[in-house]
């Protein structure tokens, strides 16, 4: 009798340890769903049928959200400026003599007087001149208030009238298009318009001229 009881407990023993070890197995559960405990004690990886962890998706940027610092840009301002550039031609005479000898004794007209040529070439697309007249006609320096009023021929495009006895005067001209290529060739200045000698009074009369020409309006 006493033997069936020692081998009961023997039984009870038994199954109350097989017990244990069975609930501590089945407490051991990880967060990692792709990971199992294996009956050998070992993690088993859970894949996508092939037993491996597919790391491809790490590389997929479309998969990323941009942050405040992933793209940034910037405005450069390119800038330059050309100036302007004139290949220009005055004339080359500093003094030029109206009254000759012949006229004079004969008492008649005075001829037209070439002062010299100017030509002007820019790359602003037009030529600008400007004459200025410093005493506004032919100042007799023998007798006072003495003037012959004149008149400059611009190339034949038109004419600037020294005409306000004793009183500076200039005019402008912008030559545009057509007109600025044709005052790129040579273009003559010519005193016109002096009168008859008769009745002119005598000394020695003086202006000075001063012609110029920019790519740029004055």
């Amino acid at each position: 009798m006493s033997k069936f009881w020692l081998a009961a407990f023997a039984s009870l023993l038994a199954l109350g340890m097989s017990g244990s070890v069975l609930a501590d197995g089945a407490e051991e559960v990880h967060d990692n769903p792709g990971v199992v405990q294996g009956s050998n004690g070992h993690n088993n990886h859970q894949g996508n049928g092939n037993g491996h962890h597919d790391d491809d998706d790490d590389d997929d940027h479309s998969n990323y959200e941009c942050g405040t610092s992933c793209t940034e840009s910037t405005q450069i301002v390119l800038k330059g400026r050309i100036p302007c550039i004139c290949d220009i031609t005055l004339p080359s005479a500093t003094k030029v003599r109206l009254f000759k000898s012949r006229q004079l004794t004969r008492g008649g007209s005075i001829s037209d007087v070439e002062v010299g040529n100017f030509s002007a070439s820019c790359n602003t697309g037009g030529v600008h001149l400007k004459i200025a007249s410093a005493n506004g006609a032919l100042k007799n320096i023998d007798v006072a208030d003495t003037y012959i009023d004149y008149k400059v021929d611009v190339g034949g495009i038109d004419t600037f009238a020294a005409n306000t006895g004793g009183t500076e005067k200039y005019k402008t001209w912008s030559f545009m298009g057509a007109q600025a290529t044709q005052v790129n060739g040579a273009t003559m200045l010519k005193v016109t318009d002096l009168g008859a000698v008769n009745g002119k009074t005598a000394g020695r009369y003086r202006d000075v001229l001063t012609v110029t020409v920019s790519g740029l309006p004055f």
